[in-house]
Order: structure tokens, then sequence, then C-alpha cells
């Protein structure tokens, strides 16, 4: 496959992750869009899957079939051992609609209130379709706890209150260069990078 004759297209309304996955992949290879700037209305996905794996499945399957794009879609979330793995795959809606990341932070430390375990990990998994319809899946996970407030002002999501193993710092305290080398979504899209690397 000539990577030059592809488009690899992002399936995220998220344009946190837009611009993380562009800056982790950088692939001179192959131009990187949102799938917003290709299709002209914004596509929903029931993501009702079981699993990480089901709902990235289901993001690249919901767009149309083009001969020039392969698609890239991801799903992801905290999990945190004290409660058996939640919220896991509900993690963007944990909060209930629209709710800020402050409010999503906010609940998951509450319900952990107390806890002597703290462990947690965030998990990504990127799920690429390619013009013949074939899937492949990569995993990223991250090992880490959880902090006892929300410190630090950058990232989105949980990152103010995940702390990576081995680091005394939340993500959300990082610059984004560092938090880009340890990230569950860089783990797994260093896999899909060199993947689509190898199929020049």
């Amino acid at each position: 496959m000539n990577l030059m004759d592809h488009t690899l297209v992002l399936f995220t309304n998220n344009d946190h992750k837009v611009h993380e996955i562009k800056t982790m992949l950088a692939l001179s290879e192959i131009p990187i869009v949102s799938y917003r700037d290709v299709f002209r209305d914004p596509v929903e996905v029931l993501e009702d899957g079981d699993t990480f794996e089901e709902n990235a499945i289901k993001k690249v399957n919901a767009l149309p079939d083009h001969p020039n794009y392969i698609y890239l879609a991801e799903d992801s979330g905290i999990e945190v051992d004290h409660l058996d793995g939640a919220p896991g795959i509900y993690s963007a809606r944990y909060a209930g609609p629209n709710a800020t990341r402050e409010d999503m932070c906010y609940k998951l430390l509450q319900a952990c209130y107390g806890a002597g375990n703290r462990d947690a990990q965030y998990q990504a998994v990127m799920a690429l379709r390619f013009p013949d319809r074939t899937i492949e899946t990569f995993t990223g996970i991250v090992r880490g706890s959880l902090a006892h407030e929300m410190i630090g002002d950058g990232g989105f999501g949980y990152d103010p209150i995940f702390i990576p193993e081995d680091y005394d710092v939340t993500f959300a305290q990082m610059t984004e260069a560092d938090k880009n080398e340890l990230s569950h979504r860089f783990h797994a899209l260093s896999q899909v990078k060199d993947f689509l690397i190898h199929q020049k």
C-alpha cells in the first residue's frame, strides 16, 4: 500500500484529541485530517459496546467507504481499581451530559474518597479501517494512581487527578511533550505509526 495515495481521517469530535493524535503520529508520508474536514455533517455513534475496542470499531465502521481514506477511531478512558475498573467505557459521560472536566474529576474523587487503594490506569484502543474494510486494533495502557485533588491546568479529561507510575505530578502538570511520551494514547499510536509505515 502506498501511503502517499491515502489520507488518514480521524474520527473524533474532540479537538484536543485531534491535536494530540496529529502531534504524536507526525507522519510525513500521509496527510492527517479530522473527519469534519472531509464530511459536511457530524456523525454520531451510540457507544454501547462492552469494551473500548468494540466502541472504536463501531466508530470507524460508521464512516462511508472511500478508496483513498484510512479511518482512525479511538475509545479511551480511565479505569480505577477501587471501583472495579469503573468508569471505564463510561468515562466521558460519567458525570452526565455536558459535564466539564471539573465535574468529571470531582465525581471520581468523591467516589474514591477514603479509598486505601488509589491505583488506576488510562486505556486507549485505536481502530484503523482500510479501504478494503479490514480493521486493525491497537491498545495502549499507562498505569498510575489517583491524586486526592485536582492539580494542574494542562491536558484534558481526568488528567488533573491522574499521576502516572514513577512520577509525583499529574498529567495536567506536565508539558504536552512530556505527557505525550507517556500516555496511553501515545502507546497505542506508536503501534499505529509502526503498522502504517510497514504497509509501504
